[in-house]
């Protein structure tokens, strides 16, 4: 049955915090001891979001993969701003003229 409860969607920060081991372990570690502390159950994630970093999306031993394994729904989705990034970076490489149009000395050359 589909329920017509009006649902809100919340998105809090609850720590800024130097992390010291930035391996997907220690920030794993790292992100259930805050969880812990303030008394919020991992189980009620609902998805991640993080930049391409292999720390971050490791699908081995990556942060989202470790909070998968404790929570099924807890989704990754890779950020779409690095990931674009990343993806016009690699193509502006591939011809001499795209080289050409995106090279920094281009402006100098005016």
């Amino acid at each position: 049955m589909l329920s017509l409860k009006r649902v809100e969607v919340k998105e809090s920060f609850i720590a800024f915090n130097p992390i010291l081991d930035s391996t997907g372990e220690g920030i794993y570690t790292f992100v259930t001891e805050i969880l812990k502390k303030l008394n919020l159950d991992i189980k009620n994630i609902r998805g991640q979001g993080y930049d391409n970093g292999a720390n971050m999306k490791g699908k081995h031993v990556g942060l989202q993969k470790r909070i998968l394994d404790a929570n099924p729904r807890a989704f990754f989705v890779p950020c779409a701003a690095h990931t674009l990034n990343l993806t016009v970076n690699d193509a502006s490489k591939v011809s001499d003229a795209t080289i050409n149009f995106f090279n920094p000395q281009k402006g100098e050359m005016l």
